[in-house]
């Protein structure tokens, strides 16, 4: 099984873990993604997830002896990567009152996620 040793780190975040949980209510364990690297208002978003066996359960239980993330996960953290930019306007937190609900289009994910690398989710505005 794949450890934590290969976990790559970006060098410029925009938004923190903490600056996330402030955009979207997700929390551990159920929070996704680990920073947003790229985010252009109302158009593209790009998050990223650190997949770590000392702390992702899933990847424990998940076909024990071939560690994946499961695709449910994936598409989870797709969508909330989506929800950061949706609900991201301009610098400025939009009102929760003021939120759009949002829909997943059709997706895809073409490998399994294995502890080690990090998930980049990249969601764009159709």
């Amino acid at each position: 099984m794949p450890d934590d040793a290969g976990a790559q780190t970006r060098t410029q975040i925009l938004l923190d873990v903490e600056q996330i949980q402030a955009v979207i209510p997700h929390r551990a364990p159920f929070l996704l993604i680990d920073r947003i690297v790229e985010l252009d208002p109302g158009k593209r978003c790009v998050g990223e997830k650190d997949v770590r066996l000392s702390r992702d359960d899933f990847l424990r239980g998940h076909f024990p002896d071939y560690a994946v993330m499961p695709g449910v996960l994936i598409v989870e953290a797709l969508a909330q990567t989506g929800a950061v930019l949706v609900m991201y306007d301009q610098g400025d937190l939009v009102p929760r009152a003021q939120r759009q609900g949002a829909r997943a289009g059709a997706g895809r994910h073409d490998a399994g996620v294995r502890g080690g690398p990090h998930l980049c989710a990249r969601q764009g505005r159709l």
